[in-house]
């Protein structure tokens, strides 16, 4: 952060503050917060940012008043880190302008099977009905036999049911869960996970205040590769990411031949 401190430009705006020879202004101090996430609307921010930003100048100063040799090292130091900073900015830039974001099924399975083994299961994954209702909801013995969805019908009625009266409610057929997610929702102890996972358990357990109905449709194994559908957003990601590192090397190394072209640089050895 001092390195940015040092270096901020002075705009002919309101002065916020000053040390010595060097001025902050406002337009200075917003542009310096938003690089670094921070909220230049906060009364506390600022007044922490002024105070950093007066430190960091005066340290300067010090240093260049005691120690020339050092002062000049630290400026050194500073430049080229305001060159790589440059670099990166200008390489950012031009990335987000260039780079495709669009990733077709065709490559997602592409590398998915490419990738398998990168996509093993740690927990279990399941299809499931889970219930949470109220002991106190009315007629709950007609969701003994629903929540078992043995036809179109049983499903119908439990969602029906779950609008009115359910505390949790989670049925989803098409898409994957972890079972831990589900599994902590219910004050079970003494119950072997693995198989109530194994068995498509299909039951109901009970507390002072509430019944917890879970049936499991389906499940994939610990240690199994997930499937597509459940790392699809990953494996995006990881296609993204692996594009733009390959987009940024090249674009980086453009860039550099184009600033190289642009600037007068002269070196003498």
């Amino acid at each position: 952060m001092a390195a940015l401190l040092l270096f901020i430009a002075c705009s002919r705006d309101e002065l916020i503050a000053r040390v010595n020879e060097h001025e902050l202004f406002q337009s200075d101090l917003n542009a310096a917060m938003r690089a670094y996430g921070l909220n230049y609307k906060n009364k506390a921010e600022i007044q922490k940012f002024v105070n950093d930003w007066c430190q960091s100048m005066a340290m300067a100063d010090e240093l260049d008043a005691n120690f020339k040799n050092l002062s000049q090292e630290n400026k050194i130091r500073t430049d080229l880190f305001l060159g790589e900073l440059a670099e990166y900015a200008l390489t950012e830039n031009k990335l987000l302008q260039k780079i495709d974001t669009v990733v077709t099924e065709e490559q997602l399975k592409t590398y998915y099977e490419s990738h398998a083994e990168e996509f093993t299961l740690q927990d279990f994954i399941i299809k499931v009905l889970f219930l949470k209702i109220s002991k106190k909801a009315p007629v709950i013995e007609k969701v003994k036999t629903a929540f078992l969805l043995k036809n179109d019908k049983d499903i119908a009625k439990i969602e029906s049911y779950a609008k009115l009266y359910a505390e949790d409610f989670y049925f989803d057929d098409e898409n994957w869960v972890f079972f831990t997610k589900i599994r902590n929702k219910i004050p079970i102890k003494g119950v072997d996970k693995d198989n109530m996972v194994l068995n498509r358990t299909k039951t109901y357990y009970t507390d002072d205040e509430y019944v917890y109905f879970i049936n499991i449709l389906d499940y994939k194994v610990k240690d199994d590769v997930s499937p597509l559908d459940f790392v699809r957003v990953q494996v995006k990601d990881r296609i993204l990411i692996n594009r733009m590192n390959e987009k940024r090397e090249k674009i980086q190394t453009q860039l550099n031949l184009e600033i190289k072209n642009k600037h007068a640089i002269e070196i003498f050895l």
